[in-house]
């Protein structure tokens, strides 16, 4: 249901006559003075006023997991177009059961916004049209850098249009899209996008039936190509050791990357082997190596952990952190970041949501 509800909405009253199923325009908007119809008891009016009068005191909107829908993502859309002055720099709209429909409402406000640099939306039904309408907005807007998009419906053709928009962006740093359904189709069209963008830093793809074929893309990219990631995130999906192989061929000429991360890839014991020695590689800039939860037996996790330690010390002192066993903290070959798997698939988060 992609309407807004009382129970979800707590107050869930319109801001034009309360009546739930209107879809505000620009001109319906009254034309009050900021802060006039501020409402302690209705969160989502609230922020909706604030963002159109310009509140130079709200930096976050937070619409998490209230249910908004499609009608309340299209009245955001209506506030940021009467309100372009917006002081908001992030914006969660995560859980909200919004589909293309609201989604496809809310980018076409959203690329001449020149506030909103964090914009999170996971937990939502965007699908292949609202990640078009997406990729549109990002060859305009200036001004995104982190894009969380995990846990909706993009696809593989999704996923190719908005790897279709990031040559013509400079600003987008970290993209989350784990658990979208883009497969191998998908991994290869950013794949290609990443020889050509220069400013994303961090890119999640966990949980998306990326195979052996979709990490050799992405491989290739950052041995050729690409210059600047510093973070891959692949948890959840079947690389297999001939994607580790060619991930592992990657490092010994990647020089930016610092991350990766490839826990549950059905990764056997040659692909460890290959991955771990290519991390100690002399001028490696890998500095943590994630390969829990894969498909080595407990003698080969006691020879992988020899490996580390011979490796480490034939380099002189590399630096890169291996995990291999899902302990604590404190078993972890060379120690660990102290992120958890989940943190890292959620992505960025907001008042604990």
């Amino acid at each position: 249901d992609n309407t807004r509800t009382d129970q979800k909405h707590q107050a869930g009253v319109d801001v034009d006559n309360g009546d739930d199923n209107d879809i505000i325009n620009d001109a319906e908007w009254p034309q009050d003075q900021p802060g006039q119809h501020y409402d302690d008891n209705d969160p989502f009016s609230n922020m909706i006023y604030r963002i159109q009068d310009g509140d130079p005191s709200m930096s976050k909107a937070s619409f998490f997991d209230m249910g908004i829908g499609d009608v309340g993502a299209e009245e955001i859309a209506a506030a940021l177009r009467y309100g372009p002055n917006t002081n908001v720099t992030l914006m969660d709209l995560g859980r909200n059961g919004i589909s293309d429909v609201g989604f496809s409402a809310f980018f076409s406000a959203l690329g001449a916004n020149g506030s909103i640099r964090h914009l999170w939306m996971r937990d939502n039904y965007m699908g292949p049209q609202g990640a078009a309408a997406l990729a549109d907005a990002l060859t305009q807007n200036r001004r995104l850098s982190e894009l969380s998009l995990g846990r909706n419906q993009i696809s593989s053709a999704g996923a190719a249009d908005l790897a279709s928009a990031l040559p013509m962006n400079n600003t987008v740093t970290a993209l989350w899209l784990y658990s979208n359904e883009i497969g191998d189709d998908g991994a290869a069209a950013l794949a290609n996008a990443l020889s050509d963008n220069t400013s994303l830093i961090e890119l999640y793809l966990g949980g998306n039936a990326i195979t052996e074929e979709g990490a050799s893309a992405l491989a290739y990219a950052l041995s050729n190509k690409n210059t600047t990631l510093t973070s891959l995130e692949l948890n959840r999906n079947q690389v297999g050791n001939g994607g580790a192989r060619a991930l592992a061929l990657c490092l010994r000429s990647n020089t930016t990357l610092t991350e990766l991360s490839l826990r549950k890839n059905n990764i056997r014991f040659g692909g460890g082997c290959a991955l771990i020695n290519a991390a100690f590689t002399q001028g490696s800039s890998l500095a943590k190596l994630d390969l829990r939860d894969n498909s080595f037996t407990s003698d080969e996790l006691q020879t992988l952990e020899g490996l580390v330690d011979r490796t480490m010390n034939i380099s002189k002192g590399g630096v890169c952190n291996v995990l291999l066993r899902n302990e604590t903290p404190g078993n972890f070959i060379q120690g660990s970041s102290g992120i958890t798997d989940s943190d890292v698939e959620r992505g960025p988060l907001l008042n604990g949501s």
